[in-house]
C-alpha cells in the first residue's frame, strides 16, 4: 500500500492531488512543535514524496487526519480516504504536474548562475566549489572576526542555558535582574509596553515563546512537561500585553514604596499619574482595534528578533520530542 502525508500535520491521503490541495490550502494545517523549525518548503516536498509499506521501519506509527495510529503491521487494513479514491479529475492533474515542474526546476546559484537538477547539489557547490562564494569569503575572514567572537559568545551561552531556569509560558516573566532605576525608566518610557518587552527578553529565562510572524501559530513553552505547545500568534501577544501591563504595575508599586521611605515629600499625584498611563494604553489597546493591529505588529517584531536564537537554544527541547515521519 502506498499514501502521502503531511509532515507538518500528519494528514494522510492516498492521492496526491488531494495532499496537494491539503498543502495548498489558504489556512494552512497546524505545524507539529517537533518541526516547527524545519523550512516549509522541505516539509512541502517531503510531504508529496509517496511512502510504500515497506519503505516504513517497523516501529513506526503514522497518524492519520482523525488522530487514529495506524501501526505498520494493520496498515492495510485501513481504508484511508475512502471518498477519495477515484482518479484525480483532470484540474487536480494540472495542479499536480505544475508542483512537479516546479520541484524539478533547475536550482540556479545565484552568484555564478551555474544551473543544477538537485537542490543538495546547489548546497553543496554553494558551500565548497563556487569560486565566487569562496572569494567573497576569503575577502570577509578578517571583517567577520568581530561578528565571529560575538557568536561565539552566544553559542557559549547557548551552551550554559539551564533549561530549569525557563520560565513557562503562562508565568509572569523574571524580572529579578531589573533595578529600580531600569524599572522607573520604563515607566516613564513612551513605548512603556515595547520597551519593557525587550528589556524581559535579554534574559533568555524568559525566551519561552517560539514564533515566525509570518505563520499563524507559534510555540509557548510548559516547564511541567518541558514541552513547547500550539498557540495561536494573537492570542501569545494578548496574553503577553496582558503579563505587562501587570509588570509594569508591580514595578509602580515597586517604586512608590521605595519613594515613601525617601524624606524629599515626593508628590504622590506624579506617581499616581504615571500609573493611570500605564493603564490606559492597555485599555486603549484591548478597546482599539485599530491600535491592537498596530500594537501586535510591533510586538510580533520584537518576539521575531529572538526567533533564531531561541530556536538555536531550545533544539534540544524540540528535537527530543518524538516526531513521526522524521
Amino acid at each position: 500500500m502506498s499514501f502521502y502525508q503531511c509532515k507538518r500535520c500528519l494528514y494522510i491521503s492516498k492521492q496526491k492531488c488531494d495532499m496537494v490541495k491539503h498543502l495548498n490550502i489558504k489556512k494552512k494545517c497546524i505545524k507539529r512543535p517537533c518541526v516547527y523549525i524545519i523550512d516549509d518548503d522541505k516539509l512541502y516536498n517531503d510531504s508529496l514524496i509517496k511512502i510504500n509499506k515497506n519503505t516504513k521501519n517497523s516501529n513506526d506509527v503514522i497518524n492519520n487526519d482523525n488522530n487514529v495510529d495506524i501501526e505498520e503491521d494493520n496498515i492495510e487494513k485501513i481504508n484511508i480516504e475512502e471518498d477519495n479514491t477515484e482518479e484525480c479529475h483532470e484540474e487536480d492533474d494540472d495542479e499536480i504536474s505544475e508542483v512537479i515542474s516546479e520541484s524539478d526546476k533547475d536550482y540556479i546559484c545565484k552568484k555564478c548562475n551555474k544551473t543544477f537538477k538537485r537542490k543538495y547539489t546547489l548546497t553543496r557547490h554553494n558551500s565548497k566549489y563556487c569560486k565566487i562564494i569562496n572569494e567573497s569569503k576569503n575577502i570577509n575572514i578578517s571583517n567577520n572576526t568581530n561578528s565571529h567572537n560575538t557568536n561565539n559568545i552566544e553559542t557559549q551561552n547557548i551552551i550554559n542555558f539551564n533549561f530549569n531556569l525557563m520560565k513557562s509560558f503562562n508565568e509572569q516573566w523574571d524580572v529579578s535582574s531589573m533595578d529600580n532605576f531600569l524599572k522607573l525608566a520604563l515607566m516613564l518610557s513612551s513605548n512603556k509596553y515595547t520597551n519593557t518587552l525587550k528589556s524581559i527578553l535579554e534574559n533568555d529565562n524568559n525566551l519561552n515563546v517560539i514564533f515566525d510572524k509570518n505563520s499563524e501559530y507559534g510555540l509557548i513553552y510548559n516547564k511541567e512537561d518541558k514541552k513547547f505547545t500550539n498557540m495561536k500568534i494573537n492570542e501569545i501577544i494578548e496574553l503577553s500585553m496582558e503579563k505587562l501591563n501587570k509588570h509594569l504595575e508591580e514595578f509602580h508599586n515597586e517604586i512608590s514604596e521605595t519613594l515613601k521611605n525617601v524624606n524629599l515629600n515626593i508628590d504622590p499625584d506624579i506617581i499616581n499619574l504615571v500609573k493611570d498611563k500605564i493603564n490606559k494604553k492597555y485599555d486603549i489597546y484591548k478597546n482599539n482595534d485599530i491600535v491592537k493591529n498596530g500594537v501586535n505588529n510591533v510586538i510580533s517584531d520584537i518576539f521575531n528578533e529572538k526567533y533564531h536564537y531561541t530556536k538555536e537554544m531550545c533544539n534540544d527541547l524540540l528535537v527530543n520530542e518524538e516526531c513521526d515521519g522524521y
